[in-house]
């Protein structure tokens, strides 16, 4: 597996599905925005907190998340991500305290990687939105028909 392939389509990549499951174990799969931490390979999204996924978390505090490439014109290329982990929340200061400094370096992040369609006129510390933080336990990377693991 090429780590430099893995950050580099977690870097480069706009959108990422991302899998929770509910109380009874039924999956559910929102397309969602994110950044990537090439050091820690930390992935980040940004939320309100009354949505299905928060719910599903709450619940069970793991997730997976799938960034792939596709090519129609030939499936042997495809290629993707696909991170399995646990799950934290980093909240606003002025509303649930403490993560509020982490917080707006997230939303910093997310405004230079999506300047103008992401987060557009929200107020970083008033705003009700909250940070998922994906912390890896395991990274699968796929080319084709190849699959390559690597373990936290």
């Amino acid at each position: 597996m090429s780590e430099d392939r893995i950050k580099k389509i977690l870097n480069e990549s706009f959108f990422a599905y991302f899998c929770t499951t509910d109380g009874q174990k039924q999956p559910y799969i929102a397309p969602m925005f994110f950044i990537f931490d090439e050091e820690s390979y930390k992935l980040y999204f940004v939320t309100r907190p009354k949505t299905r996924k928060v719910e599903n978390i709450k619940s069970n505090p793991f997730a997976s998340v799938t960034v792939d490439l596709r090519d129609p014109a030939n499936p042997r290329n495809n290629e993707g991500v696909m991170v399995r982990g646990k799950i934290n929340f980093f909240f606003p200061q002025d509303r649930w305290g403490g993560e509020g400094e982490k917080v707006k370096e997230i939303h910093g992040l997310y405004h230079k990687k999506y300047p103008t369609t992401v987060l557009e006129g929200i107020d970083v510390i008033a705003s009700p939105e909250i940070i998922i933080e994906l912390i890896p336990a395991q990274i699968i990377h796929w080319k084709g028909s190849k699959f390559t693991k690597k373990e936290f």
